[in-house]
């Protein structure tokens, strides 16, 4: 007779709540919301609802199942599912799936357990699926041409290590070459990479430099404080010391908390850059502290010690948000990108950035209009952003665009831009 099976106890895991949100790992910048009941595909001609995590942005799209916090968990039930319909339609359904969930992650080298996952999967064999993936995980990594250079660079506030990369593009002219620095998210780091804009770099002939300005902002020093700030100078003084760089082409990007660190730098230290281009960028942090989510909330609360509006705490919000150093009177050339209807950093930051740098160019009606949405397209579209130019406002060295989109991203509109400009 068979031995009866062991009847074993499920526990059910633990979920996050509605509302909770944390940052997505494909993309590295947007937030993803938990959402209880996601309809997820249709079956039986019916939709069928379950937890999952979703990413803001639709240009990104990445989703996943939510039934546990544990991402190394839920990988490898997503691998026990490929390796039970190699042979059948569900496979064909993962592998596209699977370059959203594991190969690009894993090509950025961004998260360690990817490795731990690749190793698991070959150990079991799942070649059929397994097979899709590596194919496409080749692919990813043959997105980036340039070599990638880390260099650890010694602060010169405190003294530690601080990594940052270098892309330097195959086959540089001789001379002197423009430097891009770009600067990581929020929550994010430096680890990840960007195709585009190391493709974009490599035809340009720019090396690229992401500096590390001491990981997420969810620390003393983080949340663009004075030691953050002094990273970014050491990091590109200490290339610019080292490779052929174009001093007088030196440009600044970044987006989400980079835009607000482009802000921040280009404000605080005009004389380092010869144009910065911030997208969907804070422009004041005791009044995102009142918009954003309870998670970023705790994040500012961990960088400053309490809300703004507690005593003493409201002055240092200010001292470190861009809102009290942006002045018509800066001489770099600042581009202020931003979509009409972005969740994450509401477009009146960029409204209040731009109106600092450029008074009484966007008039109250326009500002109104594109509060309300109510804006018309511009009827000069850009090709570089794939979406319709809701306002495009030029004052002396300063650009505002305003597009149909949420908290997108557009870095080679950001890049042809910046190629505009020589410091003089």
């Amino acid at each position: 007779m068979n031995a009866r099976r062991p009847v074993v106890e499920r526990r059910a895991p633990d979920r996050p709540s509605n509302g909770t949100t944390r940052t997505c790992p494909k993309c590295h910048t947007h937030q993803m919301d938990f959402n209880e009941r996601y309809r997820l595909s249709k079956r039986n001609g019916k939709f069928r609802t379950v937890p999952a995590w979703v990413c803001d942005s639709a240009a990104c799209g990445y989703r996943c199942a939510a039934r546990s916090e544990d991402e190394l968990n839920f990988a490898a039930r997503v691998l026990r599912v490929i390796s039970k319909n190699l042979r059948s339609k569900a496979s064909r359904v993962f592998s596209k799936r699977l370059r959203a969930t594991f190969a690009e992650p894993y090509a950025s080298g961004s998260l360690p357990w990817q490795r731990q996952i690749a190793e698991i999967a070959l150990m079991i064999g799942v070649f059929g699926s397994f097979a899709v993936w590596i194919s496409l995980l080749q692919a990813q990594q043959a997105q980036f041409t340039s070599e990638r250079t880390a260099l650890d660079i010694v602060s010169s506030v405190d003294g530690s290590s601080q990594r940052s990369y270098l892309v330097v593009p195959p086959g540089l002219p001789e001379g002197p070459r423009p430097l891009l620095v770009v600067l990581h998210a929020w929550g994010a780091n430096n680890e990840g990479r960007s195709p585009t804009i190391e493709s974009e770099a490599t035809t340009r002939g720019w090396f690229v430099l992401a500096p590390n300005f001491r990981g997420p902002s969810d620390h003393p020093q983080g949340c663009g404080s004075a030691i953050a700030q002094q990273d970014i100078l050491d990091a590109v003084a200490y290339v610019r010391g080292r490779f052929p760089i174009d001093r007088d082409r030196i440009y600044l990007m970044g987006y989400s908390g980079g835009g607000f660190m482009t802000l921040l730098m280009a404000a605080r230290h005009p004389e380092m850059w010869a144009a910065a281009s911030a997208w969907a960028g804070i422009a004041d942090l005791s009044a995102w502290y009142e918009e954003t989510s309870e998670s970023i909330r705790t994040q500012l609360r961990g960088c400053f010690g309490g809300a703004p509006s507690e005593v003493n705490l409201s002055s240092r919000y200010r001292e470190q948000s861009p809102v009290a150093y942006l002045r018509p009177s800066l001489s770099v050339p600042i581009e202020i990108a931003h979509g009409d209807h972005d969740p994450q950093v509401a477009v009146r930051h960029a409204l209040r950035a731009f109106e600092l740098l450029a008074p009484g160019t966007v008039s109250a009606v326009e500002r109104e209009e594109i509060l309300s949405g109510k804006v018309r397209a511009s009827s000069d579209p850009d090709p570089l952003i794939k979406a319709n130019i809701r306002l495009r406002r030029v004052q002396a060295a300063f650009r505002l665009t305003i597009y149909d989109g949420g908290h997108d991203y557009y870095p080679r509109a950001g890049m042809a831009w910046l190629s505009l400009h020589q410091r003089r």
